[in-house]
This record gives structure tokens, C-alpha cells and sequence, in this order.
């Protein structure tokens, strides 16, 4: 199964084609918020990487979020275009399960078969975390779904280990883990992930929908003026 995954949900602009565990190829930029301008571009470059054509690819994935609302919506929507013209699936991951997952492809020996907290910048003093767990040296797995945390001084967890992506502000929480290891949302990560799918036939592009967890975008005046009074 060859796929090509695309990750937007951050200022990471990021895009995949997975193969096997050793024969892969992406391109993964911090572009800001320009990935509307760039990604039709950084598809063609990854096909050229790997010396393929859209025909070529079998299987599409794409994050779902949380995230970046924009970007989430920007993934999502050039995803399903591309899908649905190719005719193929296309296949929701979370950007929690792509990052640990990129995580685990490519520095594995910080894991050591143990439980893991993920977790990503919510911004307004909130964090998406996720509870993963390992075993015989495969892939994170999550045992719950994704949360909306609200409490960044104390983890919800006794793990001792931690993936985080934009979460240094929130030294308390950070503090509380033995390791932590910096990951970024990924395409590599996502492609991984629908590569172990079995029935990939049943995701039609049309049902690809975004996981935003919380509907709010951003605090009010009222609200931010009343943050930093503490």
C-alpha cells in the first residue's frame, strides 16, 4: 500500500508518502500560516522525491485535528479534492496519534515499551492531551479519546513519559514527567498509521471529518484582559 498523508492542523506545513518503515519520503517546513500557498507544492515535490504519480498512490490520510482550525479545514478540504478526483480513500488520523507515532518511527529507543502522555498547545491556557500506551516495541497506541485539559499545572496521568509540541510555557506540567521528548505534528506520522489499516476501502473522502474538540477559537477582550491579571 503505497499513501500519501497530509498534516496542516499547525504552522507546520507537512506532507508524506509512506511505503514501508524503510522506504518513505516526505517534506516537513515551518511555513507560518501560508500552508494555503504552499501545499499543492510540497505534494508535487514529495511525488518527485519518491518518483511517483498521483495514480500511484493507493491510499490517502490526512490529520483531523485538533489544531489549528484553518488549518485543519485546509488539510481536510485539499485532501478529500485530491481523493475523490483519484478515486481512492482517504483516511482521518488524529494529529495527537501522527505525532507520537513520527515520534516512535524515528527515535524509538526513547520509549522503552512504557505509557506516554501526549500532549499539544490549546493556547487560552488549555492543552489537547492523549494517554497512550506500548507494548512489545510497537507503535503508541491511545487507550481514551482525546481531552481538553484546562488544569496545566498537574498532569491527569502518572506517566513518566511526555511528547509535547508548543507546550514549554506550562513548566509545572512539563516538570512532572521524567523524559520529554519535543515532537511536531506530522504527515509521516499520519501515513504510518493508515498503513496498518486494514479495510481501507470503506473511508470515502466525503466522510473525512475535522476533530476540533472544542468549538472556541479564541478568548474575548474581557477574557484575555482578566488572564493576566494573575
Amino acid at each position: 500500500m503505497t499513501i500519501l498523508a497530509i498534516d496542516t492542523t499547525s504552522q507546520w506545513c507537512s506532507v508524506a508518502i509512506y511505503l514501508d518503515q524503510k522506504n518513505y519520503f516526505f517534506k516537513h517546513e515551518l511555513i507560518g500560516n501560508t500552508a494555503s500557498q504552499h501545499l499543492l507544492d510540497f505534494v508535487e515535490d514529495v511525488l518527485a522525491q519518491a518518483r511517483l504519480k498521483l495514480d500511484d498512490i493507493s491510499t490517502f490520510a490526512c490529520s483531523q485535528g485538533p489544531g489549528a482550525f484553518t488549518g485543519i479545514r485546509l488539510g481536510i478540504g485539499v485532501s478529500q479534492g485530491i481523493a475523490y478526483a483519484q478515486n481512492k480513500p482517504l483516511i482521518p488520523i488524529s494529529s495527537l496519534d501522527g505525532m507520537v507515532a513520527h515520534s516512535w518511527l524515528t527515535r524509538p529507543e526513547l520509549f522503552q515499551n512504557q505509557p506516554v502522555t501526549v500532549a499539544l498547545d490549546a493556547r487560552m491556557n488549555q492543552m489537547y492531551t492523549g494517554e497512550y500506551l506500548q507494548n512489545d516495541g510497537t507503535a503508541p497506541y491511545r487507550i481514551e479519546p482525546i481531552q481538553i485539559q484546562d488544569n496545566i499545572s498537574t498532569p491527569q496521568s502518572n506517566n513518566k513519559l511526555l511528547v509535547s509540541f508548543q507546550c514549554t510555557q506550562y513548566e509545572l506540567f512539563s516538570s512532572a514527567f521524567q523524559s520529554v521528548i519535543e515532537g511536531t505534528p506530522h504527515a509521516l506520522g499520519i501515513a504510518y498509521l493508515a498503513s496498518l489499516l486494514g479495510n481501507t476501502e470503506s473511508f470515502i473522502p466525503e466522510d473525512c471529518q475535522p476533530l476540533y474538540i472544542r468549538d472556541k477559537v479564541a478568548q474575548t477582550t474581557l477574557e484575555r484582559s482578566q488572564s493576566n491579571l494573575f
